[in-house]
């Protein structure tokens, strides 16, 4: 090939390619100018869902302030506050059988389950037992109601439980608080929350029941004045089941003065039918876990795995 013939086809390459180029510039432009619009696009539609959001919050709201002013009225009336409750606990031994939302949706809703509790229609009949004192002494239980959250989780767990919780709840009784075991407490008692704990199992005999291969621990901080610590293991998953097995054990145990029970709503059934049997127990749920979040900045207790199992 000649060098004229050479740089002809070097030349007619350079065109083609500087048109290539300047076509994969045109397109990107065009993607530029697609992404721009996009972008504009999502912040009206981001701009859009916020505002819906703070609509629907003006209207669960709105829909939840009746039961809300209703649920207040309640808790003023028959509910008490932290410290009289453990109080009540430590001076009087009362066993002390706690409600949360878990506790109240599973008993409330036939298809209701929690990831560690199956559902079934005895487990709601014996929670709902508990809750209304049929059968159980007020003397030696004392039964724990969910403190006055106003979240809008909570908003809806009231909504949702309300209508049926206003229809079978004794007046004439007084419930504990049952959030004693949790964030909130230590939250709004501070230091003196410890101190009441302590002086409720300070120098007893305590067997703690939980489930088998349960991350539930003895913090110091909490349990280092009790006399003495055994175990009574029942189920990780589905203890309600085995709630008869764990009370013939508790009940031949007689070297312990005071049961501490972490096992889920079936812990709230088991606490009460420990104390119909004459032993005292509490119903301490994430009571460690709880304290490790309020004074050692550790995660929320439901994040800790059921068991290590």
């Amino acid at each position: 090939m000649g060098v004229r013939s050479y740089l002809s086809n070097r030349l007619r390459q350079g065109g083609v390619q500087t048109k290539l180029l300047r076509e994969i510039r045109q397109e990107l432009v065009k993607m530029q100018a697609t992404n721009a619009a996009m972008a504009t696009q999502l912040k009206k539609v981001n701009k859009h869902l916020e505002r819906t959001r703070q609509v629907e919050e003006v209207i669960r709201f709105s829909l939840s302030e009746k039961v809300l002013h209703e649920v207040t009225r309640f808790s003023e009336e028959s509910v008490l506050d932290f410290e009289t409750t453990l109080r009540r606990v430590a001076k009087e031994r009362l066993s002390f059988a706690r409600f949360g939302d878990g506790e109240l949706r599973i008993m409330l809703n036939p298809d209701y389950n929690l990831g560690f509790q199956a559902g079934s229609a005895p487990l709601r009949r014996d929670l709902q037992a508990v809750l209304t004192y049929q059968n159980y002494d007020q003397d030696r239980l004392l039964v724990g109601f969910p403190y006055l959250f106003r979240s809008p989780h909570w908003q809806k767990v009231w909504s949702d439980s309300w209508p049926r919780l206003r229809e079978i709840l004794p007046r004439d009784v007084q419930y504990g608080v049952a959030h004693v075991s949790r964030p909130i407490f230590f939250g709004q008692v501070g230091a003196l929350g410890v101190d009441l704990w302590r002086e409720v199992w300070d120098g007893q005999r305590v067997c703690v029941v939980t489930g088998r291969g349960s991350r539930f621990t003895m913090v110091d901080e909490l349990f280092d004045n009790v006399a003495s610590v055994d175990y009574l293991y029942s189920e990780p998953r589905n203890a309600y089941g085995d709630i008869g097995r764990v009370l013939e054990e508790a009940e031949r145990l007689d070297d312990a003065d005071l049961f501490l029970v972490s096992l889920g709503p079936a812990g709230t059934i088991l606490t009460a039918e420990l104390s119909r049997i004459g032993k005292w127990a509490i119903d301490i749920g994430h009571l460690s876990a709880s304290y490790e979040q309020a004074f050692k900045g550790a995660g929320e207790p439901e994040d800790r795995p059921v068991s290590s199992e």
